[in-house]
This record gives C-alpha cells, sequence and structure tokens, in this order.
C-alpha cells in the first residue's frame, strides 16, 4: 500500500486496497490526513464495501469509539482483541490521547488528495499527532498509513461483499496489512447494540464546520422528541443544522427515516432490528 506523502503521488486508484490503509499527506508540521476506507474497491482478501456501509461505519466510529492504535496494538503491546469488544477492558489502553481528531467524514463528491482524484464515500481523517515520539515515527516513514480492525458480515458473490461493517478501531501501522482479515461476528447485533441508540439524519457534511462548535438541542415534532446537531461554519457567527437524532425509545425506522427524507437529509440505519 502507499506510503506517507511527502511530495510522491498517491497510486492509481485501482491499486488503493479499500480495506487495508490509507494514505498519509502530512498537512502541518504536526498534522496528518488521508483515506480510511474507498468504496467498491476490493482489498488484499478480495472484499469490498459500498457507500452507505463506509458512510455508517464511520457515524459511529465517531460517536462510539474513535479509538485509535499502533500496529493495531495497545500501548502494553497487547493487540486488540475485537472479539471481546463489549469488555470494557478493550480500549483502556489504547493511544487515544496521543492525537487529536481533527475531521472524520466521508465524502459527498469527488475528492482531491494531493493531486489524486478520490471517489465519492471515501472515509478521511485527519489527526492532529500530539505525541511528538509517534510523528517522529511518521516522518521517519516506520508508519506509513491506516488500517482498520473491523467487524462485518461476509457475503460471497465474485468479490466478497462486507455487510454489518463495524469499525471500533483505526491503527496507524508500517505496512499494509494485506493478512488483516475481517472477523465474522454472529452475534453482532448484540454487540451494535451496546453502542448505538439513535438513528441518524445527516443534512450536511460535518467538514464544513468549524469542529469546537458544533452543539446538541432538543426538538419536538409530531409530538416525538428528537435532537438537532448544530455547528458555525468558519468565520460564521450563525449557526446551522448539522444532523437529527431519532432516539430508538421514542422513534421506530420508518418514521425517523420519514422525517429525514421530508427534510432532505441522508438517512443513517443503526443496523439493528425493530421490535
Amino acid at each position: 500500500m502507499p506510503a506517507l506523502q511527502k511530495g510522491k503521488e498517491l497510486r492509481k486508484e485501482k491499486e488503493i486496497m479499500s480495506f487495508d490503509n490509507i494514505e498519509l499527506e502530512p498537512i502541518r508540521k504536526d498534522e496528518i490526513t488521508g483515506i480510511v476506507l474507498q468504496p467498491n474497491i476490493a482489498d488484499g482478501q478480495n472484499q469490498v464495501a459500498n457507500e452507505q456501509e463506509i458512510d455508517e461505519a464511520c457515524l459511529l466510529w465517531n460517536e462510539a469509539f474513535e479509538h485509535l492504535t499502533i500496529q493495531h496494538r495497545d500501548k502494553t503491546g497487547a493487540l486488540i482483541d475485537l472479539e471481546e469488544l463489549t469488555n470494557p477492558d478493550t480500549f483502556k489502553n489504547c493511544f487515544d490521547q496521543d492525537f487529536e481528531i481533527l475531521s472524520s467524514f466521508t465524502t459527498d463528491s469527488q475528492s482531491v488528495l494531493n493531486g489524486e482524484s478520490i471517489p465519492t464515500g471515501s472515509w478521511l481523517l485527519t489527526l492532529k499527532v500530539l505525541n511528538p515520539k509517534i510523528f517522529q515515527l511518521i516522518r521517519e516513514g516506520k508508519l506509513t498509513g491506516y488500517s482498520i480492525g473491523g467487524l462485518g458480515i461476509k457475503n460471497k458473490n465474485g468479490t466478497v461483499r462486507i455487510s454489518n461493517l463495524l469499525v471500533p478501531e483505526i491503527s496507524l501501522v508500517q505496512s499494509p496489512a494485506h493478512k488483516r482479515d475481517f472477523l465474522i461476528i454472529k452475534q453482532l447485533e448484540t454487540i451494535l447494540n451496546k453502542f448505538v441508540s439513535e438513528f441518524s439524519c445527516r443534512l450536511q457534511g460535518p467538514e464544513l464546520f468549524e469542529k469546537e462548535s458544533f452543539r446538541r438541542m432538543s426538538r419536538e415534532s409530531g409530538g416525538k422528541r428528537l435532537d438537532i446537531i448544530i455547528a458555525k461554519r468558519p468565520g460564521k457567527e450563525t449557526t446551522e443544522e448539522q444532523a437529527y437524532r431519532y432516539p430508538v425509545e421514542i422513534w421506530n425506522k420508518s418514521e425517523s427515516k420519514a422525517h429525514c427524507s421530508r427534510h432532505s437529509g441522508k438517512f443513517h440505519d443503526i443496523k439493528r432490528k425493530e421490535e
């Protein structure tokens, strides 16, 4: 997989493995950005995920996880065991405090990274590296990209199509994780239910707003409470609605999806069976 960007061009899109790593591109002295996943591009195990799966995995990582590791290991040197996802100790020694997440979103249109075209629906992650020792490893080319620790269900049809994609951790790695595979979790729904409690409706991409300006407020619609995510655009004093959240104890899937559609939003299911 491609290396840390230091004026080098990204490899051609067909050579980029969607589940193995990303390109890291320095933005400023201590910031990096790159692609976590790209839709409909097979990885080393011939696995692919579509835009919706990646978008929902990004949303859930942003709201429930935001865990970061090095070489898929925590600070004790132990590999992260995703089969122990519901164990509260699983992520306690991660490198979360060594980074500040500046942005994590999927692109709504064709984008460009370091002069190379990036497909619509790609997951981009920008980090501020707070630990100078880690940033030095990046500068030296010892950490060259991102790799995901992912769970999902494989539906084989030519390529292995991944559904119910769940990404608890993103790792900075030295080389592509070609042999790192998805785990088939029979009780994936039970794991998801631990972390998700609301449907979501994206009105505008979060990358359009100042990161520190996001706020949540409540409102009623048809006698039902929903939460509104508001934020400020750069240089603006007023806030705009960025997303809606529908608590599952108040809204069912069809109701929240219909409300989202009336507001021209992009609906996100929580991948949980309705009662």
